[in-house]
């Protein structure tokens, strides 16, 4: 098991990887959950997979902004993008879950060359309301 923080932005973000195989970043739902609800769940798969859950900004143990105006879909998509880069992910799979299915959707959007599969958990298409 591997954790730590990624800069993205300014912002501190947390991730935690385990196992061994093609990459699977996970993306909570929220905001304000944190990846450790995913875990037992989740688990099996670190047998063919590189598990990599993230908290959110200002969720878990990421960093919480002063400024609630930092807190945008785009935003967190390029949360998302610098924990790929920062590890040496190379391409990966996404899922997402509840709003983390709204993250992974515009990433998929913006960087689908970066991804392999993108799996939708119990999600929604957008947050404008």
């Amino acid at each position: 098991m591997e954790e730590g923080f990624v800069e993205a932005n300014h912002v501190m973000i947390y991730y935690k990887a385990i196992g061994h195989g093609d990459p699977l970043l996970i993306v909570h739902g929220g905001p304000g959950a944190s990846h450790d609800y995913f875990l037992p769940y989740l688990l099996p798969l670190i047998k063919t997979n590189r598990l990599i859950f993230i908290d959110e900004r200002g969720s878990g143990r990421s960093q919480k902004l002063e400024d609630p105006s930092g807190y945008t879909v785009e935003n967190m998509v390029e949360d998302v993008e610098a924990v790929r880069q920062a590890l040496g992910l190379g391409k990966i799979s996404i899922l997402g879950h509840s709003f983390g299915g709204v993250l992974a959707q515009a990433y998929a959007l913006k960087y689908q060359e970066n991804l392999t599969h993108l799996i939708l958990c119990s999600t929604f298409h957008g947050s404008e309301e």
